[in-house]
Formats: C-alpha cells, structure tokens, sequence
C-alpha cells in the first residue's frame, strides 16, 4: 500500500494517514484530560483530613473561642455547641488563625466552615494562605502565597477551594478589624 501524497492531496506534505492518526491523537488527549479535571473533584474528597486535631493558633482569642475549636473535627456551624473558634476583632488589624499540619504536604483542598447562627458575613473578604514556616510572634505574609480570596457578597456558609501547593502551614486570614470565627478547617491531601 502507498501512503505517500498524490497530486490528488492539494499540497499537503502529510499523508492522509498520518493525518487521520494525528487527529484520533489530539482527541484522545482532549478525552483524557477532561476525564483527569472530572475526577480532580472526586480525587481530593478521598484523601485525608490533615487538620484534625493539629496544633493551630490564631490572632488573638475572645469569647472562648479557642484555636484548637477550629480543628476538633466537629462542622457544627453553632457557636454555642462550643466548637468555633473567635478573635477579638478589636485587637489587630490582621485577623488570622494558623494550622501546623505537622510536616510538609502535597494540598488537595481546603475546606473552611463559617459561622451559621449568625455573623456569617465576618468572614467577607477572607484568605486561605499555605506556607512552610510559620512562627506564632515571628511571621512574614510573604512567606504564605495565597490560594483563595473569597470575595463577592456574604462567605458561604461552606467554602470548598483547590489549594493544590505544598506546605505544613495553612492560614485563615481575614484583612480587617473583624472577628475571625472558623466553625472547622479541613485540609485535605495524600
């Protein structure tokens, strides 16, 4: 069988052949990839929790609203069932509460659970910030690139975001004189 061009091929330096091969490629490919980005969804919920029970600290504490409520594994979103945790907004112009996974870690997604009785909108223009070093009296913002920036309206009452970067430290940081409160931070990744 001859594969080389014809006349009949109207200039074209590639076979039909090799023609027809490249395009079954390049849709395979396209195949493949959007099948990759449908499963990146399911991929992360599979992983693991990194964050409960984790050391964490955060700005400031009002209320009694402890650090270590924001990482104790339970997402009810009630302040009074005594498992959020809450800065005094009065105290800094940089409210923020930090999560020490523990070691280094390749991040899947962050998940972030925000006050649902009331005050939801506190968290109106808040960060998720991953970092390697971290000390609580001691820390550069530029050493936590950010991942997501909710903006837009009231916070969600659930935020979901792609974080896919390596760190062991994940920030919550909300730029105001505002009250952070963090019902639960989930971290997720292999």
């Amino acid at each position: 069988m001859n594969l080389q061009p014809t006349s009949n091929s109207r200039n074209c330096n590639v076979c039909p052949c090799e023609k027809l091969t490249k395009l079954i490629e390049d849709l395979t490919d396209m195949l493949r990839e959007k099948e990759l980005n449908k499963e990146k969804g399911n991929i992360c919920s599979s992983y693991t929790n990194l964050a409960t029970g984790k050391s964490v600290w955060q700005s400031s504490t009002n209320h009694g609203g402890y650090a270590h409520h924001a990482v104790d594994g339970n997402t009810d979103q009630n302040y009074g069932s005594n498992s959020c945790s809450h800065t005094n907004g009065t105290h800094d112009q940089n409210q923020w509460l930090v999560v020490d996974l523990g070691k280094e870690y390749k991040l899947c997604t962050v998940k972030v659970y925000n006050r649902g009785d009331c005050c939801g909108e506190r968290l109106n223009g808040f960060e998720i910030r991953v970092g390697s070093v971290f000390s609580p009296n001691n820390w550069n913002l530029a050493s936590f690139p950010m991942c997501y920036k909710q903006s837009g309206g009231t916070a969600p009452l659930v935020v979901e975001e792609p974080c896919q970067t390596r760190g062991q430290y994940v920030m919550i940081r909300l730029p105001t004189k505002k009250s952070l409160t963090i019902c639960e931070i989930q971290v997720y990744g292999p």
